[in-house]
């Protein structure tokens, strides 16, 4: 009867090993929690090993910059919590934006030739341009400080100044002085912001500051 008991227990120890030493695949995150954001990306680029980070203390006068999302040895560290949505003064540069394709669409349909759809397309890419890096600076950086609000004022501000003068840029040469300098100092701008934010942000230091010198170098051409 010992030996039986001890036949038993032997037996129930080797399976509990056996249980332990399997290799079974884990899934890293359980997809159903995940936000809606988070879930395309794993559908697009498959499972990958996140670590979720909290963020810095936010004060609406200065928050230390941070990265919201940034990989790192193959492991993507995303802020906690994280439910970004577009803030009051984004939503009026849109209507700004949307201002300009329209004003530059309505003019190049008043003569809808060769030449006016290619003068629509030169005076739009520089307005899509400054949109753009504001709409990336404000995905990977955003924290609704005093500073990005002076920084989208002041994007918006010159968005409007380049507006009214890009129309009248082949007839007066005072037109476009004025919208080249708009368009050089929204450029500038975001170089003096990421070279502020690489001081805060070692994760994309290198890359802020790549960028940064292009942005100088390339942006000052337009005056040679």
């Amino acid at each position: 009867m010992q030996s039986e008991e001890q036949f038993a227990s032997l037996q129930e120890s080797s399976s509990i090993q056996s249980s332990l030493t399997q290799k079974k695949p884990v899934s890293l995150v359980d997809k159903d929690k995940l936000d809606p954001s988070l879930r395309a990306f794993y559908k697009k680029y498959g499972d990958v090993d996140v670590e979720f980070i909290d963020p810095p203390v936010q004060s609406p006068w200065f928050s230390k910059p941070y990265a919201l999302n940034y990989f790192h040895k193959g492991k993507l560290f995303r802020t906690r919590g994280l439910q970004r949505s577009a803030g009051k003064l984004e939503l009026f540069l849109d209507l700004v934006y949307v201002g300009i394709a329209s004003t530059l669409a309505s003019t190049a349909l008043k003569e809808p030739t060769g030449a006016s759809f290619l003068k629509f397309v030169l005076l739009y890419m520089p307005a899509i341009t400054i949109w753009s890096d504001l709409k990336d600076f404000m995905n990977y950086y955003y924290n609704d400080d005093l500073i990005q609000k002076i920084y989208v004022c002041w994007t918006e501000l010159l968005l409007i100044v380049y507006d009214n003068n890009c129309e009248f840029a082949d007839t007066s040469t005072k037109a476009l002085r004025t919208a080249v300098v708009a368009y050089f100092l929204s450029r500038f701008t975001l170089a003096i912001m990421l070279l502020f934010y690489s001081f805060y942000i070692k994760q994309h230091r290198i890359q802020m500051r790549l960028y940064c010198l292009s942005l100088a170098i390339t942006s000052s051409c337009w005056f040679f």
